[in-house]
């Protein structure tokens, strides 16, 4: 992927109209180790593509598996297609049954890393719009969405995990589909029915609503969930990967499971953008995820996360451990940034969670 993302750079230079540059210090103190850093920032932009980039230096002689040069965002959009790399953020498919939620930047350091990018590719051909979009961890998807047939709206999904991250149990491809019935302006009825290549299928069924005025908007999914011993519903989420459940353990032949969804999506224009999100399965307990960005002042934003994994007592990883929260403060004034970067998350090959923080202080030119 990142041989494709550096050629797509070479080859789009020549079209960029506009040129920024800074100069970075950060500092990062987490698993007994303090480090400095000093990173060159380079954004390009033109009218329909855009590309961020950094090349950075670690100041001590310690491991913190920072990377020389990471490629920080690549757009291309023309509004008929195009594709973005970059890391994907609360990303689902329909409404969760498979791909749900899915952050590439929770489950790593608090500091930016290639592998916390994802690409994401669209057409639209008026009567339905193609998209795909992939990740490091070799997760691979491809839908149909936005397939209008009498007044409803209808989407096919497919998921592989070709990285054979996933538990021989669950499968390494899973496909569904998806439908939403308009019912009012604001009411609709959502449903969404998904199987794995081992036989695993899950059925939802609910209501969502949506409502948006000119300074504020509002969605809400609710609804109840169906499936088999060899199947979890949003299995595709932030983190599977790393901590994934153990159906070895879970199995229970013939038994089915049920449990209730909530997911709440809401915000004022220019000040606060907020997403909860709750899953209440037989066996699996309540888990509760959650983002928010904060503009309080013109100059200043937070951002926070917190988000806890279903089915804990059956994944390597037990109990809060599992949990990821993190958060930024940051300040911008004129061409000057500062940032303070906190994160409690897991890392490949460990049972513990990772706490680390990170301050950066930029000047932009």
């Amino acid at each position: 992927m990142r041989n494709a993302v550096l050629t797509v750079i070479f080859l789009s230079i020549l079209k960029i109209a506009v040129f920024s540059a800074g100069l970075e210090f950060g500092y990062y103190s987490g698993s007994g180790l303090n480090c400095g850093v000093l990173s060159l920032q380079k954004d390009y932009y033109s009218s329909d593509l855009s590309f961020g980039a950094a090349i950075n230096g670690n100041l001590s002689n310690k491991d913190i598996s920072l990377e020389s040069v990471v490629v920080k965002y690549l757009e291309y959009d023309d509004g008929t297609r195009g594709f973005r790399y970059a890391p994907l953020e609360d990303m689902s498919f329909g409404f969760g049954l498979l791909l749900n939620d899915f952050n590439t930047s929770y489950y790593q350091p608090v500091f930016f890393k290639n592998e916390q990018c994802g690409l994401r590719v669209y057409y639209d051909f008026d009567s339905f719009t193609l998209e795909g979009m992939g990740t490091y961890s070799h997760l691979y998807g491809i839908r149909l969405k936005d397939i209008s047939i009498y007044n409803m709206d209808i989407g096919i999904e497919y998921l592989s995990d070709s990285g054979l991250l996933s538990s021989e149990s669950f499968g390494r491809s899973a496909c569904g589909a998806y439908i939403e019935i308009p019912l009012t302006d604001e009411f609709s009825i959502i449903g969404e029915s998904a199987g794995t290549s081992n036989g695993g299928e899950g059925n939802m069924a609910g209501i969502a609503f949506d409502y948006d005025l000119i300074f504020a908007y509002s969605k809400i999914n609710v609804g109840a969930v169906s499936f088999n011993d060899r199947f979890i519903p949003g299995y595709f989420t932030s983190g599977y990967d790393l901590d994934p459940v153990d159906f070895s353990s879970l199995e229970a032949p013939g038994e089915r499971r049920y449990g209730t969804f909530s997911k709440l999506n809401t915000g004022l224009l220019g000040f606060l953008a907020f997403n909860l999100i709750n899953e209440d399965y037989t066996d699996g307990g309540s888990a509760t995820s959650g983002s928010f960005l904060l503009t309080p002042f013109e100059r200043i934003n937070i951002i926070g996360f917190v988000k806890e994994l279903s089915f804990c007592d059956f994944r390597p990883v037990k109990g809060e451990d599992s949990n990821m929260i993190g958060g930024t403060v940051e300040y911008k004034f004129k061409s000057i940034s500062i940032s303070l970067n906190y994160k409690k998350t897991l890392v490949e090959g460990s049972l513990k969670p990772l706490e680390a923080t990170y301050f950066q202080f930029g000047v932009n030119i």
